[in-house]
């Protein structure tokens, strides 16, 4: 394995860092409660930095509205996506990300059926 430090360096970054998982958690929480507020999306309490998210309609099209707002995110189910909380989101880019989710879904309501 010629690349094997290609390959372990990853991991001996994540080792150094491992306290930052309880950062991106608890951000994950925060990211879903404001996410629940919102008409429309249905969200429990994550476990991990994962967040799930039921949307009233398709994964789909909820996800473009999302990411014409600059929220990537990645379908789970039918009506269901999958936001994460990582390295490089921070707590203002949690609010950020509620507010823009948020126009996304009220955009929806304003313009059915678009």
């Amino acid at each position: 394995m010629r690349q094997a430090g290609m390959i372990a360096a990853p991991g001996l970054v994540a080792l150094a860092n491992r306290d930052r998982l309880a950062e991106d958690h608890r951000r994950a929480e925060r990211l879903a409660g404001g996410l629940d507020r919102i008409d429309g999306l249905s969200v429990d309490p994550p476990e991990t930095n994962i967040v799930l998210v039921e949307t009233d309609r398709p994964a789909e099209a909820f996800l473009d509205d999302c990411e014409d707002e600059g929220v990537l995110g990645v379908p789970f189910d039918e009506h269901v996506v999958r936001f994460c909380t990582h390295w490089d989101i921070d707590d203002e880019d949690v609010d950020a990300a509620i507010e823009a989710v948020d126009r996304a879904a009220t955009n929806d309501r304003m313009n059915p059926g678009e």
